[in-house]
């Protein structure tokens, strides 16, 4: 019983120990302790105690429940009057929330802002800490765009060079700047590459475009030529291509393009002086511009010797070409100095100007010739507009005013002349006619006006005093011998040049040939230059020229008469009764006109020489001759012929040769033309044929000057007359038969004697 009483026992404190066991709710002393109060067999008394406890705290719990319940109530009542309160609290501490939100805000911002501020100018610090060191880079940097500004690209490359060798090698690879700047200087490599590339160009350009001005001051021997250009661009240029490796092909490239503007100026057409100049000064402008080149570098230029050889003749080609048409000689003159300047010009820079020597000589005979035709032209409007009349002097005054334009030698016009017209011998016997025509004074004036125009070619050549005498000389006999010669062909050439005229013409000239001592003695004046042996030699040759001029009119003399004498002729061979039955009574009507006609011209060209009187006659006898000849032997008109009419030819022909024996004193040789027509009229009058076949070709024969073809003309005209003259006999049938036998037998002879001729002229019968 004890020990039940024992084990239903339980100790307050050991309760308080289970109790605190479980109330802390630790797994571990909460099965302890439940497994306690089984094993011990308390758990009844336990539950008891434990629910005793519950309701202790339950007591305790509701009396502290009651306790604080009326506070509660009170609380509860508070707070409600508190609600109103918190409601505006709460809206209060949100707009303070709201406020203390926007200021935070703009504090926090402010302070992002000041930490990145703080960020930055740490980075600022970093960087100018940095840049401090990169100071002398950008200084080179600042250097380099003033010299890109400036223009100063050999510099500016160079400072590229420094800077990348320099700066930007050192600077770490990370380095964002070291890309960029050098990113930077190779655009303005490439500019400055690109740049030299125009300046170039524009050098070029500015070369050829002063060409122009550096010539024409060259030319002007102004002796600061080069002034209009500035050579420093192209040895900038230079520079930069040796920095960069490419001298070898710049020096390449830039000999062939200045080739290629040489080319375009050598080649430039000349259509006027003012283009010829341009081009001249344009030649003189490059060589010397390029002698400046070769003189700084070699290797920029060919040498300008071969320059001027490469491209001479087709600049001397161009010249000539433009010289031939120039007609003007004011133009030639233009011409002639800008060649002489350019031989001056190119010989300052060593050049042989052999050749432009050659072309002024050209220039010199093509303005002579320009001279000539223009001259010629002056001649000819003289010719047309002279009267061909011997001039009157009517005083003293006059005469001497005359003879002041042109020196008349009377002594040499007489010796040269017949016996010219004058009204008298008295010196003071007025009016006074003068040999020559207005058309000598005009001449010779012209002739002055041609050694004037002559000389201004002259001024500032190379030829010394006697050399330009000399080409003066010579100039005034071409203008003799060609100009004024080919004027007076044309006048000659017109058919209605009368015989007064050509001699009037002829005396005209010579008194012109007897002023050339005085042509060259205005020559002489003009070089200032004493008489050379030679001055009287040239003078004798323009004299002869002169006088080659006055032949040639002179042989226009016998033409014209002889002309005239023609129409006669052909009057008098329609009027001639060549089948004559009559016996002729004397000279037929036409040869005493043709022979009135020559006698009378023959008086007038007693002004003339005698050489002149004498040729006429001797011409016109001689085409006498050849008319009567052709007459008696052409196959044409007259077809027949009659002894009475061979008599009258004879008759004529020695009326014909007493006028030639006795027309001119002392001169006989016109008879002789009259002697083959003579012979031919004895043969066939004489009807001596035997003799002429047996002496033919024999210097005995008295037919000597007949040919076989006029021999056999003539016979056949002689009996086709006959044949007709036998036809129309009459008479008895015995007759008849008489008759026709003898004209049987003359027929025979006839063909006989034709067969015979026909074979001297064959050459078939020897001499």
């Amino acid at each position: 019983m004890e020990l039940e009483e024992e084990e239903n026992y339980l100790p307050e404190d050991e309760f308080k120990r289970f109790v605190r066991d479980v109330e802390n709710n630790d797994s571990l002393y909460l099965g302890t302790t439940l497994r306690e109060v089984y094993n011990r067999n308390l758990h009844d008394l336990f539950e008891i105690r434990l629910a005793t406890r519950v309701e202790h705290y339950d007591s305790q719990i509701e009396s502290i429940c009651n306790h604080h319940y009326g506070k509660l109530s009170n609380a509860i009542y508070e707070l409600r009057e508190v609600t109103d309160l918190v409601k505006k609290l709460q809206t209060q501490v949100a707009e303070i929330d709201g406020q203390a939100n926007d200021t935070c805000e703009e504090v926090v911002f402010k302070m992002a802002e000041k930490q990145r501020l703080q960020i930055q100018r740490k980075n600022i610090y970093r960087s100018i800490e940095q840049l401090e060191g990169l100071l002398p880079l950008f200084q080179k940097f600042i250097k380099l765009n003033q010299q890109m500004k400036k223009d100063e690209l050999y510099r500016a490359l160079r400072s590229i060079q420094e800077i990348n060798s320099e700066h930007l090698d050192k600077l770490p690879t990370r380095m964002k700047l070291k890309k960029y700047l050098r990113d930077n200087l190779l655009a303005k490599q490439k500019k400055i590459y690109a740049d030299s590339v125009i300046l170039l160009t524009n050098w070029l350009d500015s070369a050829r475009a002063n060409s122009l001005i550096v010539g024409k001051l060259a030319m002007e021997e102004d002796g600061d030529e080069l002034r209009a250009l500035d050579f420093k661009p192209i040895f900038k240029c230079l520079q930069i291509s040796q920095m960069r490796g490419t001298s070898i092909d710049f020096f390449h490239n830039f000999i062939v393009q200045r080739n290629k503007q040489f080319t375009q100026i050598v080649s430039s057409p000349i259509s006027s002086s003012q283009k010829l100049e341009e081009y001249l000064y344009s030649i003189v402008g490059f060589l010397y511009i390029e002698e400046n080149i070769q003189s700084s570098d070699k290797h920029l230029s060919e040498t300008v010797a071969q320059m001027w050889l490469k491209f001479e003749d087709r600049i001397v080609t161009n010249i000539k070409s433009y010289q031939s048409r120039i007609n003007d000689p004011i133009e030639y003159e233009k011409v002639k100095n800008l060649i002489k300047n350019l031989r001056v010009a190119l010989k300052k820079i060593n050049l042989d100007v052999t050749s432009l020597s050659t072309v002024l000589t050209m220039l010199r005979e093509q303005y002579l010739e320009v001279l000539l035709a223009r001259y010629a032209e002056f001649f000819d409007l003289i010719l047309k507009q002279d009267n061909f009349a011997p001039l009157i002097v009517s005083c003293k005054e006059e005469e001497l005013e005359i003879f002041t334009l042109f020196p008349f030698n009377s002594e040499e016009v007489n010796g040269n002349f017949g016996a010219l017209e004058s009204p008298g011998h008295a010196p003071n016997n007025y009016p006074k006619k003068l040999p020559f025509s207005r058309m000598v004074l005009r001449i010779f004036g012209r002739m002055k006006e041609f050694i004037d125009e002559y000389f201004l070619y002259f001024s500032g050549s190379d030829l010394n005093r006697i050399q330009r005498d000399d080409q003066a000389r010579r100039a005034v006999i071409s203008l003799i011998k060609r100009a004024l010669r080919q004027t007076i062909k044309t006048k000659l050439d017109q058919n209605n040049v009368g015989l007064n005229e050509l001699m009037q013409l002829s005396i005209n000239v010579g008194c012109l040939a007897s002023a050339c001592p005085e042509l060259c003695v205005y020559i002489q004046k003009k070089t200032f230059t004493e008489q050379p042996p030679e001055v009287k030699s040239l003078s004798n040759v323009g004299s002869q020229s002169f006088k080659d001029i006055r032949a040639e009119i002179q042989m226009q003399i016998p033409p014209r008469i002889q002309a005239k004498v023609d129409q006669i002729l052909e009057l008098g061979f329609d009027e001639f009764d060549f089948t004559s039955e009559e016996d002729p009574t004397g000279q037929s009507d036409h040869i005493r006109s043709a022979i009135d006609f020559v006698r009378n011209n023959l008086k007038m060209l007693s002004k003339l020489s005698r050489q002149v009187q004498e040729t006429t006659l001797f011409v016109v006898c001689q085409h006498i001759g050849t008319v009567l000849m052709e007459w008696l032997t052409e196959d044409e008109e007259p077809s027949m012929i009659s002894i009475n009419g061979l008599r009258q030819m004879m008759i004529d022909v020695n009326y014909l040769e007493y006028f030639a024996g006795d027309a001119i004193p002392e001169f006989s040789e016109a008879t002789e033309t009259f002697v083959p027509i003579h012979q031919l009229l004895d043969l066939t009058i004489k009807s001596d044929w035997p003799q002429y076949l047996s002496s033919y070709g024999s210097l005995e024969s008295p037919y000597l000057r007949i040919q076989p073809n006029q021999a056999r003309q003539a016979y056949e005209k002689i009996i086709r007359y006959q044949e007709i003259g036998q036809s129309s006999s009459g008479g008895g049938m015995l007759s008849a038969m008489k008759q026709k036998s003898r004209d049987a037998d003359r027929k025979r002879l006839w063909g006989e004697m034709i067969k015979k001729l026909k074979q001297l002229e064959t050459g078939a019968i020897g001499s």
